[in-house]
This record gives C-alpha cells, sequence and structure tokens, in this order.
C-alpha cells in the first residue's frame, strides 16, 4: 500500500484546494517503496520539452504497479506546475481485465464516446476530466482519486485509487465507486490512514467541482 503523499495530504483544509484559475502545484515526493515491497519510483514530471499539440501515451495503474488503461492524447496547454490534455471523441482506449474481474480477461479496446479533456497537476493526488459529446455538450466533470502523475519524455502514468467524484451539468458533486474503493482496501491492503486521507481528498474534490467552470470543448467538435 502506498503511504507516502497521504502524510500531507491530511492536513490539507478546503482552502489548500485549488481552483481553475490558480494551478500552483504543492510539492512532495512518492517513497521508494512500501510495506509490500512495491519498488515505486519518486514522482516525476517534466514538461518543459513539451509543446502544444504534442502526443504523449497515458497509462494508468492499480496499485502495486499493475497495468489497467491506456490511450493516446494530446497536449493542450501547459505550465511548469500543470498540464492539460486532449483526447477527441472516438479516441482509442485499451483496458487490461485480469481474470476473474467479471468480464473475459485480456486486453479490451474500445473507442471512447467522450472527447476528454484532462487536468493534471504536479505532485497533486488526484486529476481532472471534462467530458464532452460530440456536438460539444458537457457531459459530466469527474475527479479520480489518484497517485500523483509522472511525466517523462512522452510518457504520462498515473496510479487509480479507485475513490472518484462527479457532477453533471445542473447537479451537485458527489463521491462515487466507494465499493470498488471497499474491494482495493481489501485487495492492496491500505490502511486506515491512507483510507482517511482518500476521502479527505474526494472531499476536497467536492469543493473543487463546487467552484470549477469548464472549458469549452476544442473547435473541431463545435
Amino acid at each position: 500500500m502506498t503511504t507516502g503523499w497521504w502524510l500531507q495530504a491530511r492536513t490539507w483544509g478546503h482552502h489548500s484546494v485549488i481552483s481553475p484559475n490558480h494551478r500552483s502545484a504543492l510539492t512532495f515526493r512518492r517513497p521508494a517503496g512500501d510495506r509490500r515491497g512495491h519498488t515505486i519510483s519518486e514522482n516525476q514530471w517534466d514538461v518543459a520539452h513539451l509543446a502544444a499539440g504534442d502526443e504523449l501515451h497515458v497509462q494508468v495503474f492499480k496499485e502495486g504497479g499493475r497495468p489497467f488503461r491506456t490511450w493516446t492524447t494530446a497536449v493542450e496547454q501547459f505550465d511548469p506546475g500543470w498540464l492539460i490534455t486532449w483526447s477527441p471523441p472516438g479516441h482509442l482506449v485499451r483496458t487490461l481485465v485480469r481474470p476473474g474481474a467479471g468480464d473475459d480477461p485480456g486486453m479490451h479496446e474500445w473507442h471512447s464516446p467522450w472527447g476528454i479533456r484532462n487536468y493534471y497537476w504536479a505532485g497533486r493526488p488526484y486529476n481532472l476530466l471534462e467530458l464532452f459529446h460530440p456536438d460539444g455538450r458537457l457531459e459530466e466533470i469527474y475527479v479520480h482519486v489518484a497517485g500523483p502523475p509522472t511525466v517523462s519524455g512522452r510518457l504520462l502514468t498515473w496510479t487509480d485509487y479507485e475513490l472518484d467524484v462527479v457532477v453533471h451539468p445542473g447537479g451537485v458533486p458527489v463521491i462515487i465507486d466507494e465499493d470498488e474503493f471497499a474491494e482495493a482496501v481489501v485487495a492492496y491492503g491500505y490502511s486506515p490512514e491512507f483510507q482517511a486521507a482518500c476521502y479527505q481528498i474526494a472531499r476536497d474534490a467536492v469543493a473543487l467541482l463546487l467552484d470549477w467552470t469548464p472549458g469549452l470543448p476544442p473547435t473541431e467538435i463545435l
């Protein structure tokens, strides 16, 4: 179970949550390993070489480094402390289903019906998605409670901790996927402190979404 960033995350209050117009990064590092002996590299964030339109390969992992999902996206905007990417409607997503997960095991490929804008921040244990229909209508805004993202070359990676927050147009943000998080607690041995930190981050994400103003979809789908 990863135990590094939650020590600092526990101290975050409501006002520590960044707003759309304040993307300065809180800095901390992921641990070199955890109590199960997993090897976890220090958080690497290198966006200086990027340019708008550059292609990035995204890899999402589950706890312990188990591959989960991958897709290709493009850089929309970036700054030393944050990165925004755009994946158009119909982009290809590959998801690895493990045996016993309720579906045929192996790599599943599917095309996303939404255009997705992703927001990542250096050192932050979450990332945010805006999902748009092909006609430009907003479907939802979604926050993953996750390990801090890494960017190295054209590769962007992060670890999914199962707990999420979602808000639909005209609605209020709600914490979701608590059943999946409960399963992960058992499967990966999340400590009580780690669980509490994840829920605190989810509550902070609720506050973030209450103030969040989504961006416009790219002109390609308007």
